[in-house]
């Protein structure tokens, strides 16, 4: 378990799907094997990708897509030199909202012509939502409509995850909700330790087991996802964004973002502007 890496899913209140873009120019040849709690599809629009889910190898290529199950472990190596496409993540607590018994079943990659060109239609519209005011409000109206259709595919018994069977889990990933919901407080890797009767040294050693990272990274992480959100959604400054998410002051939040995303809030800011 010490080689993998948990991905935490960021998202705001109301931003329950998280598409992301990924060409061969932008982005990393290779994702490492990690987990998360969300649905994620795989969708190439040119192009094709090296996918390995839960020990299977799969080679998705455009005009089809891959379903990944909430937990299974993956990896991808983009594949071809002109790959252009998009992975959507849809968060679980939304759709245990829809459906309570999601994380009791696993979504097959096994479809109907007629049922994959209605799941490939939803994901054309939702990768074509331009952003506006409601555009999370219309976003999350076809993820409604794509597990709707996921479950009336086949699913079988969520029966072959790993990560359920890690006597720790069920732990780690209360102490990753209570950091959820309160990233933008003055939180220590002590006061979690304490807030749960447990020695600092025994939390680190089993969340850097579980997870693939420190409690602090995971904390730094939380914060860094969330403000990169309100740098392009919202009309905060950077020194609102940076205090509204757990920051110190503009200085440490202007060093850790250039570290992990090699530019400055603000240079990013107007780039998305732009």
């Amino acid at each position: 378990m010490n080689q993998l890496v948990y991905e935490k899913i960021s998202r705001m209140p109301q931003q329950f799907v998280r598409i992301l873009y990924f060409n061969h120019e932008q982005n990393p040849k290779q994702v490492p094997k990690h987990w998360h709690r969300s649905i994620e599809l795989i969708y190439p629009r040119q192009g094709y990708m090296h996918l390995w889910d839960n020990g299977e190898s799969y080679k998705v290529e455009a005009g089809d897509f891959h379903v990944i199950n909430s937990q299974a472990i993956h990896a991808c190596n983009r594949g071809s030199l002109d790959y252009d496409g998009f992975a959507i993540q849809i968060d679980i607590t939304f759709i245990k909202i829809l459906y309570p018994q999601i994380e009791l079943i696993a979504f097959s990659n096994e479809h109907t012509p007629e049922l994959k060109h209605d799941i490939l239609t939803i994901l054309d519209k939702m990768v074509s939502v331009k952003p506006s005011e409601t555009s999370e409000i219309e976003i999350n109206g076809y993820a409604t409509v794509l597990i709707s259709k996921l479950l009336s595919g086949t699913t079988t018994k969520n029966s072959g995850i790993e990560l359920q069977n890690n006597q720790y889990s069920q732990l780690i990933m209360e102490i990753m909700a209570f950091i959820d919901a309160n990233y933008y407080e003055k939180l220590s890797s002590r006061e979690i330790a304490d807030k749960y009767n447990l020695s600092y040294g025994y939390l680190a050693r089993i969340f850097k087991d579980t997870t693939g990272m420190t409690l602090s990274q995971y904390i730094k992480n939380q914060r860094l996802e969330n403000a990169i959100n309100d740098l392009r959604f919202s009309s905060l400054n950077i020194t609102q964004i940076a205090l509204k998410n757990g920051f110190s002051d503009y200085k440490s939040f202007d060093k850790m973002f250039k570290e992990r995303y090699k530019m400055k809030p603000s240079a990013y800011k107007e780039k998305i502007g732009s």
